[in-house]
């Protein structure tokens, strides 16, 4: 059920499926960057400030977004080291969510980026029924390329399959938020502008403005 929910909504994205990266194959979209400055104070110890003011934008962000996110999707790669249950047991820590309602595994054959056949699983919660953690989820994937837990790195996506909006923060350097139509998220382009990512900002322009 909430497979098939997130998959319509893929569709009605212009997404083939659910995956990294977002912005890009998506018609209606904004890349916001949220990392300002260096990331790290010493050689590899994280700057509180750069996360403090990443998780700011972030938050922000999320908390301006017309929605009620109604599904999580988290993809994740267990292996020998980290086994699905202690991998979930730590999403549950941070989340506050139990075991997800749905979980789909596929086995990704060898090529060019693996040496061997892996296991991509794929869990769903539904948010209606559990509340979620919101700003300690965003704060742990704001950390985890920099030190912290790594399998978070472009691999949560929110979505709100009613009114068919995205929000996929990759890591500490930015965020996605796409949509099925451009004047359900136009706002945020209007009212964070200064935050949207510069590389794409004539794009951006484009579909907000055009």
């Amino acid at each position: 059920m909430l497979k098939e929910k997130v998959d319509v909504t893929a569709t009605k994205l212009g997404l083939d499926k659910i995956e990294p990266p977002i912005f890009y194959n998506c018609p209606v979209g904004i890349r916001f960057e949220i990392g300002v400055g260096s990331p790290y104070l010493f050689l590899t110890m994280p700057s509180k400030k750069y996360v403090r003011t990443a998780l700011q934008r972030a938050y922000t962000i999320y908390q301006n977004t017309p929605s009620s996110f109604d599904t999580l999707l988290w993809i994740l790669y267990p292996d020998r080291e980290k086994s699905e249950k202690k991998l979930l047991h730590y999403f549950g820590r941070i989340t506050g969510l139990p075991l997800p309602q749905e979980r789909f595994s596929t086995t990704l054959p060898q090529d060019d980026s693996r040496d061997e056949p892996e296991e991509e699983l794929r869990c769903y919660w539904d948010l209606k029924k559990h509340d979620i953690k919101a700003k300690k989820l965003l704060e742990e994937i704001i950390k985890a390329d920099i030190g912290g837990f790594c399998e978070l790195v472009s691999s949560i996506f929110l979505l709100d399959t009613n009114l068919n909006i995205l929000f996929h923060l990759y890591d500490d350097r930015g965020l996605d938020v796409v949509a099925e139509y451009r004047d359900t998220i136009a706002h945020l382009y209007y009212k964070f502008g200064d935050w949207v990512l510069k590389d794409d900002k004539e794009q951006i322009h484009k579909t907000f403005e055009g």
